[in-house]
């Protein structure tokens, strides 16, 4: 069995009626991307996802554990088209 490897991030969200509403920026290692764009968003069994456009230009599927509060980056696709994902099949 293959174990999933997702690249962990710290995301600063808007907190309205409920806690973790919508991300606005995260920080990946030494980066920082601000959040220009939700493109999507949608909910699974255990965690929230969101399709968004950073300020570097990039797209990026990021999911919210809603059991471990966790975050972590699933896939991007940078600027240029590559299309990088943490997923294996």
């Amino acid at each position: 069995m293959n174990k999933q490897q997702f690249f962990e991030i710290k995301v600063t969200c808007y907190e309205g009626y409920k806690a973790c509403e919508k991300p606005l920026s995260f920080k990946w290692g030494n980066r920082q991307v601000i959040i220009k764009e939700i493109i999507d968003q949608w909910q699974g069994e255990d965690h929230r996802y969101f399709k968004i456009l950073g300020d570097d230009n990039a797209s990026y599927i990021i999911r919210h554990d809603l059991n471990l509060f966790e975050w972590q980056i699933i896939c991007w696709e940078t600027s240029n088209n590559e299309i990088i994902s943490s997923l294996h099949p």
